[in-house]
């Protein structure tokens, strides 16, 4: 492993720093830092405007936490919890260490 990589992944509580970004959440069950971005009521259309609906309204946030304080990684699908809301989870990766969790809920 390169340097870099070996200073990144002693480092990595630096990136979720309770001082900086990171605030303490409850992830599926777990009380850990965590950075939340949020995306909310993102209107989706298709290309040509017609939905079948009118609009479906969402509501969609990343979260990056450490994959150590999870005690799994979420798959596609699976319910994810978030403080007190419920999402489906509709991406994870990880980067170094990172969870990047993209997660989504209906708003109607």
């Amino acid at each position: 492993m390169n340097e870099f990589k070996e200073n990144l992944k002693n480092d990595l509580d630096i990136f979720i720093n309770d001082k900086e970004f990171a605030e303490e959440h409850n992830l599926n069950g777990v009380i850990c830092r965590a950075i939340i971005e949020d995306f909310s009521a993102i209107d989706i259309t298709s290309k040509n405007g017609d939905f079948g609906y009118d609009r479906l309204y969402m509501n969609k946030i990343l979260v990056y936490c450490l994959k150590s304080d999870l005690n799994e990684v979420p798959v596609y699908g699976q319910t994810f919890k978030v403080d007190k809301e419920f999402y489906l989870v509709e991406n994870c990766s990880e980067e170094e260490g990172v969870l990047i969790i993209q997660l989504v809920a209906n708003e109607r």
